[in-house]
C-alpha cells in the first residue's frame, strides 16, 4: 500500500518538479527530499502545508491518501492505508499563542562541533514559556538545539521542551545526558532519536548524516523525552 513517502514522490512527479526544485523551495538539501521519498525520514508537520501547496495537493492526501489527489483528481478510497503515525512530539506541538504564562528554564551551553554537544553546568541561560502538558511538571526544562546532526528534524537554534519524567519509547526524540568524565565536571548532553536499550548499550539515531550508533549504558545519566519543539 502507498505510504507518505510514495505519495510525496508521486505528487512531485505529477507536478513536474525535481527533487532539487522542492529542496530549493524549502532551503534544504536535495538528499533531504530523497530521504522523504525513501521513507527514511518524514517532513515535519510544520512543513506539510507548504509541501502540499507546492505539489498541488492537500495535507490530508499526503498523510492518508484520501481526498483530492495531486492535480485535483479524486483519490481512490482504500480499506486501510499503511501510513506510519507522526512522531509523538510533532503531534503535541502547540503554537506559541497557546503557551501558558508559566516559564521554565533553558539549560545547556553549546560546545560547538558537528555532533551537537552541549554542557549541563546547572546554569540557566534563558527562560521560555511553558507548553500545555508541561505545566507544573517538576524539573521540566528546555534546550536550544546545537549543531545540525538532527537536521532536518531539528534545526540549529530551535527550542525543544523536555519532560524529565516520561519514559522514552522507540522513535521518541530525546535529550541524552551523560555522566561527567571527571567528578565535578558538567554533564554532556545531546539531542538524538531514541531507538531502544540493549543489556549494555543505548541505541540512538541521528539524521545528518543518517546513522545509528550506540552508547555504553554505564555512561548514560538520563534519557529524557522531547515533547514539544518550536522555532522561536
Amino acid at each position: 500500500m502507498e505510504e507518505l513517502s510514495d505519495r510525496i514522490r508521486l505528487a512531485r512527479e505529477r507536478a513536474g518538479l525535481t527533487q532539487e526544485q522542492v529542496a530549493d523551495a524549502f532551503g534544504i538539501r536535495r538528499n533531504n527530499i530523497s530521504t522523504w521519498e525513501s521513507g527514511s525520514t518524514r517532513p515535519s508537520s510544520g512543513r506539510l502545508p507548504k509541501l502540499a501547496k507546492l505539489l498541488n495537493t492537500s495535507v490530508n492526501w499526503l498523510l492518508s491518501g484520501e481526498g483530492q489527489s495531486p492535480g485535483g483528481e479524486p483519490a481512490a478510497v482504500t480499506a486501510a492505508v499503511d501510513v506510519p503515525p507522526p512522531a509523538p512530539q510533532r503531534l503535541d506541538m502547540t503554537p506559541v499563542p497557546q503557551l501558558s504564562q508559566q516559564r521554565i528554564p533553558v539549560y545547556g551551553r553549546a560546545v560547538g562541533g558537528d555532533d551537537g554537544r552541549f554542557l549541563f553546568n546547572g546554569e540557566v541561560i534563558d527562560t521560555v514559556l511553558t507548553p500545555p502538558g508541561l505545566e507544573n511538571v517538576p524539573g521540566a526544562y528546555a534546550v536550544y538545539v546545537s549543531g545540525d546532526s538532527m537536521y532536518p528534524r531539528f534545526e540549529e537554534g530551535e527550542t525543544v521542551w523536555v519532560h524529565p519524567r516520561r519514559p522514552p519509547r522507540k522513535n521518541d526524540d530525546v535529550v541524552v545526558q551523560l555522566h561527567p568524565a571527571e567528578e565535578g565536571e558538567p554533564a554532556e548532553g545531546y539531542v538524538k532519536r531514541f531507538l531502544g536499550w540493549t543489556p549494555s548499550q543505548l541505541r540512538l539515531l541521528e539524521f545528518n548524516p543518517m546513522r545509528e550508533f550506540e552508547i555504553d549504558r554505564k555512561l548514560v545519566k538520563e534519557v529524557q523525552v522531547i515533547v514539544f519543539s518550536q522555532k522561536v
